[in-house]
């Protein structure tokens, strides 16, 4: 979903700055005591106010897209990583690629 996304940012001659996949995660609360978890994506962007508009209303319409916000910033702080992606690079497991990789170069 996030690759349609890109496009229209592209589309509408916007930058992407940053876009993280934060992966599944717990809400901070039930929706309809039904949903618990969802898929969380940050992405920051610079566009005109018409690009704006047109991805809040494909949020608005998209189903899959439970909420989202928009916000706006004078400065982009998209050179440091965000807070949950650092708590993440923490307690993330190694991967098998980057385990071989650290022992190629224990050797």
């Amino acid at each position: 979903m996030t690759q349609r996304y890109q496009a229209l940012i592209e589309k509408h001659e916007g930058k992407i700055h940053r876009l993280e996949d934060w992966g599944r995660r717990f809400l901070a609360y039930p929706i309809n005591n039904k949903i618990a978890k969802a898929h969380y994506v940050l992405m920051n962007i610079e566009g005109s106010a018409d690009l704006i508009d047109v991805l809040e209303q494909n949020f608005r319409f998209n189903d899959a897209i439970i909420r989202f916000l928009c916000t706006r910033s004078d400065e982009s702080d998209a050179q440091t990583p965000s807070p949950i992606m650092l708590a993440l690079a923490k307690t993330s497991k190694p991967t098998q690629q980057q385990r071989s990789v650290a022992s190629k170069e224990a050797k």
